[in-house]
């Protein structure tokens, strides 16, 4: 069980000292912090990257059925931060 989120940029993000290009913290509808420090990779284009989350909290057991916000933070080639939100649906079967 794991979610592939695709972030994709019109310009290039700024490679952290990590290796990474920022990162995502999840929290459920009410506002819990459910996992944090995700980090955020490049795929195999200069604009496109993604994150990958096991729908796991920070108890490591899988979250339950429902919406989560990604809070998706990244950085340009100036270290500007840009923060945005993606919705993320979870469905158990």
């Amino acid at each position: 069980n794991v979610v592939l989120v695709e972030v994709k940029s019109r310009h290039p993000l700024g490679e952290l000292a990590n290796g990474t290009f920022g990162n995502v913290a999840i929290y459920d509808c009410v506002g819990n912090l459910i996992q944090r420090d995700i980090p955020i990779y490049q795929a195999n284009s200069p604009t496109l990257y993604g994150f990958t989350w096991d729908a796991r909290n920070l108890n490591k057991k899988y979250v339950y059925q429902g919406v989560y916000l990604a809070i998706v933070k990244v950085y340009d080639l100036y270290k500007v931060e840009y923060i945005f939100i993606v919705k993320i649906g979870i469905k158990t079967l």
